[in-house]
């Protein structure tokens, strides 16, 4: 096609992290109206589900820790997309305030488990999601920066006590990069956020092939 280009190291990382198809689509690609009425299957249509309570719990390991607060980010862009996209009632989404104290008043928080956790604060449903690595480095000395964040996420049933998406009981890796200008960490931060929160609740939703792509305006990277 005519004019047509494909970053093909994006296809290729695309591929080997296996999203390209269930998950986030490639930027620039030309989508025909008849494409964009297709919809992609949800994995777990959570929206179909309408639990009455619902906890995005994003945990954030010591060793993933970094200045800019991303376990906040990645709880604010995953609670506007259920309300937004799923169409959750926003009063079904117990706030993040809550987990902070409950975070706070235990010692033994990092011992809980999801569902533990969606138990003790009323929760009918846990979507997990847990930070593996979240890291800016410096690229050679041109002031540029690589911003790389991954993640493993699942939806548990609090009630059963299990884990129901993804169906195999492993949570689901997600890892996105982008790079940046110093200065631009917390920007950077937001954005890799809301690239992972958008791959991660489109398996909860049926969704248009031509929504399933991540923002247009920033260049992602992606990688296994």
């Amino acid at each position: 096609m005519k004019g047509f280009k494909v970053n093909t190291k994006l296809v290729l990382t695309l591929m080997g992290l296996g999203i390209l198809v269930s998950g986030c689509a490639i930027l620039g690609v030309a989508v025909s109206p008849s494409a964009a009425e297709v919809k992609l299957k949800a994995e777990y249509n959570l929206a179909q589900k309408e639990p009455n309570s619902i906890l995005i719990f994003v945990d954030q390991p010591a060793t993933a820790i970094n200045t800019s607060n991303i376990r906040l980010y990645i709880s604010q862009f995953a609670e506007a997309m259920l309300v937004t996209k799923l169409k959750l009632k926003q009063e079904t989404i117990i706030p993040y305030q809550k987990l902070s104290e409950l975070r706070d008043s235990r010692e033994d928080f990092a011992m809980l488990s999801p569902v533990e956790v969606g138990r003790a604060l009323g929760a009918e449903m846990v979507l997990y999601i847990t930070v593996d690595e979240f890291r800016q480095a410096k690229l050679g000395s041109e002031g540029f920066y690589e911003s790389i964040l991954t993640t493993r996420s699942g939806l548990y049933d609090v009630t059963r006590g299990e884990l129901v998406w993804p169906e195999d009981g492993n949570l689901r890796k997600i890892k996105v990069g982008l790079d940046m200008e110093k200065g631009e960490f917390d920007k950077g931060a937001s954005r890799l956020a809301e690239a992972s929160v958008k791959c991660i609740i489109r398996y909860l939703y049926d969704v248009k092939k031509i929504d399933s792509r991540v923002p247009e305006e920033v260049n992602y990277n992606w990688s296994e």
